[in-house]
């Protein structure tokens, strides 16, 4: 199916959803996710998601018409990005 834009033919974005899961669609060879699946993975609201968008410290996301979706890729890499490794005990002295 294509869609006509200013005499244009641009072809429709076909996307799939994975594994029966309304929250997860599969473009091309990528997989995003739904804001609603990220937030709660991370257990945050969208509006965390939002905020953090508009603070430029949350997951990376793309816009597709008026739909918000994230790499699942991109969220693993900023969730490893976010990594905090614990300080190593201190030996006591007695």
């Amino acid at each position: 199916m294509a869609v006509n834009t200013s005499n244009k033919c641009v072809p429709k974005a076909d996307y799939v959803r994975v594994d029966k899961n309304p929250h997860i669609f599969q473009i091309g060879n990528k997989k995003y996710a739904h804001p609603d699946y990220v937030a709660n993975l991370l257990s945050v609201t969208r509006r965390t998601l939002n905020r953090w968008t508009q603070d430029r410290k949350g997951p990376p996301k793309i816009i597709i018409g008026q739909r918000a979706l994230y790499d699942l890729d991109k969220l693993v890499r900023w969730l490893e990005g976010n990594e905090i490794n614990p300080l190593p005990q201190l030996r006591s002295t007695k």
